[in-house]
């Protein structure tokens, strides 16, 4: 699952992962692009983004990294409110997100499906994580 938000809060980074799966997959697909973009993985489960219901049930889940957590455009805290309207977007921003959505999901489409990494995630055992990771401070690795 890639959760698409945050259009126009400030430069392309890459991807961040809520599981390490998958990071040297999408980190190889990333460096195709030679872009310099970087596949993350969050240390604690992000129950507050968009990708929280689907990693809780054991979906790879992640979302791709503009500003989080450094070089977010200051005048774009307005997000989940209703002053979040598409006058605000900014237009180069989301043709470089559409454009680098499209090239990473083209390139991952060719990947056969024997190179991806079985899905070993437990909705138990991630339970368990999110009851363990409760109050915790966000971290990338």
């Amino acid at each position: 699952m890639l959760a698409l938000d945050e259009l126009a809060t400030g430069p392309m980074k890459g991807v961040v992962l809520q599981f390490p799966e998958l990071r040297s997959l999408i980190q190889k697909q990333l460096d195709n692009l030679n872009e310099g973009l970087k596949c993350h993985v969050l240390s604690q489960l992000d129950a507050s983004g968009d990708m929280f219901p689907f990693a809780r049930r054991g979906i790879p889940s992640s979302f791709l990294w503009r500003w989080r957590f450094v070089g977010r455009h200051p005048e774009t805290a307005y997000g989940h409110s209703n002053a979040d309207t598409p006058d605000k977007v900014r237009l180069r921003e989301l043709k470089e997100y559409a454009g680098m959505l499209a090239r990473l999901l083209l390139r991952l489409s060719h990947v056969p499906a024997a190179d991806w990494p079985e899905n070993e995630l437990n909705s138990k055992n991630i339970a368990k994580r999110i009851e363990a990771e409760r109050g915790a401070v966000f971290r990338t690795m």
